[in-house]
């Protein structure tokens, strides 16, 4: 489905896939260099884990923070709108660090919150500037923000548990009411964490910059040109919440409001080849999620002898 849709993106962004391997054509070494970069920089923000994991008193490795990281990323773009990277890096982390749901859950999406709040703040900021093409991608940020609004707040907290309250009384709903009372405020205590806060802003922005000079490698021209290589990466941020495996279409829609079509093309190309090589652990991916099945279904049975 992945292939399928990006050939058919692809299509419609230059009028016909010959004209697409024509454009990788004219620089294949732009695109190499921009993949490099690429994976330099989803390294770069797997530390987040790092910085995350500690702020909750947990010491992850860095080599299984990069494999958590690039797993999420596999999974991402390959699902809806990315929606497979948060429960992988959160079934990962809980199976790594042998921790609770609502703890693997907090650390993976106070990561998660830094990828959308920060271009979906940008993209309100720059909407201006965008034209009226670019309202789409407003209204996907204004969404996105008060999604977290929403999530933090005691009112998501008191609807979830009263939703789970009426699915059953069980053990099985025991145990995820009792995780559920505890996400909120371990997510919480971790984004009021200013050390953990200011590091991983520091970490966004960096790889943020850094994944800019991926695409100002394609793009080139001068120093003006990169700032908008960065405005329109976060941009497609945003754009990648388009519910298509990967957000593809969102994201490439969202480029071509501020770089050529053609960079469009040999940019993604770069970026999912990264991803391509990433899908490489989806055996690690599985027996992962087996693991910690396992573990969680030892910690619900636990309960009835407790």
């Amino acid at each position: 489905m992945l292939v399928v849709l990006v050939l058919i993106v692809l299509h419609f962004l230059l009028g016909s896939l010959q004209r697409t391997l024509e454009v990788l054509a004219e620089d294949p070494l732009g695109v190499i260099i921009a993949s490099a970069i690429i994976a330099s920089e989803e390294a770069l923000k797997s530390t987040r884990f790092l910085i995350a994991a500690r702020s909750r008193g947990k010491r992850l490795r860095p080599k299984d923070a990069l494999k958590v990281h690039f797993a999420a990323f596999a999974v991402g773009i390959v699902t809806p709108a990315f929606s497979g990277a948060l429960p992988t890096a959160a079934a990962m982390l809980g199976d790594i660090l042998n921790i609770s749901p609502s703890e693997s859950l907090s650390v993976a999406a106070a990561v998660s919150f830094f990828d959308s709040m920060i271009p979906s703040m940008l993209t309100i900021t720059v909407f201006p500037f965008l034209g009226f093409y670019s309202i789409p991608l407003v209204l996907i940020a204004l969404a996105i923000i008060l999604t977290w609004i929403t999530v933090l707040s005691n009112e998501f907290e008191r609807a979830l548990i009263d939703l789970i309250s009426r699915a059953g009384q069980g053990r099985v709903a025991s145990y995820i009411k009792a995780e559920a009372l505890r996400l909120r405020p371990a997510l919480l205590n971790l984004l009021r964490d200013r050390d953990a806060f200011a590091l991983l802003t520091t970490v966004s922005l960096v790889s943020y910059f850094l994944e800019g000079v991926s695409l100002y490698v394609i793009t080139g021209g001068c120093l003006l040109r990169y700032i908008y290589d960065v405005a329109a990466l976060l941009v497609s941020y945003v754009g990648g919440n388009v519910p298509t495996p990967g957000g593809v279409g969102g994201v490439e829609y969202s480029l071509s409001l501020l770089i050529s079509r053609g960079d469009v093309v040999r940019w993604r190309v770069a970026y999912l080849s990264v991803g391509a090589v990433s899908l490489s652990l989806v055996g690690v991916i599985a027996r992962s999620y087996v693991s910690y099945a396992g573990k969680l279904s030892e910690q619900v049975r636990a309960l009835d002898n407790s």
